[in-house]
């Protein structure tokens, strides 16, 4: 039951900030700490998509 709480509060405060996500970026200060967090974000994200992508070629060339 308290899992199912926790994740219906998760649920509300994401749909929470997307609806006023347009307006918070109009302060600068949070528009520059978004970009900073999404610049993060991508890097972190590439950095793992591509160790996976190089596993996935190199078991591929070790099996011919």
């Amino acid at each position: 039951m308290i899992v199912a709480c926790y994740a219906f509060s998760l649920l509300v405060v994401e749909r929470l900030f997307v609806m006023v996500k347009p307006k918070l970026l109009m302060i600068p200060w949070f528009a520059k700490l978004w970009k900073a967090f999404v610049s993060v974000r991508t890097r972190v994200f590439g950095v793992f998509r591509a160790g996976s992508t190089e596993r996935v070629l190199d078991r591929q060339s070790a099996s011919k």
